[in-house]
């Protein structure tokens, strides 16, 4: 199993997502990104795209991204805040 850190996706009415993952890809200013565990620290903005994760049991998740928003890698975390 691969190594897992913490994702959580806020807007600002709702926790759409918080829990253990194992990689994350999601659409940056200057392209996708790929995290996996123990990425370096980062912040940065998004843009409209997909926001796709395989979950703690290795299953493919995607949520669309109309807007933006901000993300931060930190610590084993993602913290991500959509508009």
């Amino acid at each position: 199993m691969a190594p897992l850190f913490k994702l959580s996706i806020y807007t600002p009415g709702e926790t759409i997502f918080d829990a253990q993952v194992s990689s994350l890809c999601i659409p940056e200013e200057s392209g996708y990104l790929g995290v996996l565990a123990h990425h370096a620290p980062l912040i940065s903005t998004l843009k409209p795209g997909k926001i796709s994760f395989k979950d703690e049991k290795g299953i493919l998740k995607t949520i669309p991204l109309a807007g933006k928003g901000i993300f931060e890698i930190a610590n084993n975390r993602v913290i991500i805040l959509l508009d």
